[in-house]
């Protein structure tokens, strides 16, 4: 549903309540790649240490 100020909306409310969080992921989906792309850039982003790139694919697995 276009045209009805969600992105704008969302933007607001991430800036007023930036400070509550460590970390934050804002990805535009319209050309999201696959879902275990996604959940792979974002397990290494979230990541306190370095996984390793085999682990991450490992945890992904599990969820998809």
């Amino acid at each position: 549903m276009g045209g009805i100020v969600k992105t704008a909306f969302t933007a607001i409310l991430t800036q007023q309540t930036l400070s509550s969080f460590q970390k934050v992921i804002w990805r535009g989906l319209s050309n999201a790649p696959p879902l275990r792309i996604l959940l792979q850039e974002s397990i290494t982003f979230l990541s306190e240490e370095k996984i390793l790139q085999t682990n991450c694919l490992q945890l992904v697995r599990v969820c998809c």
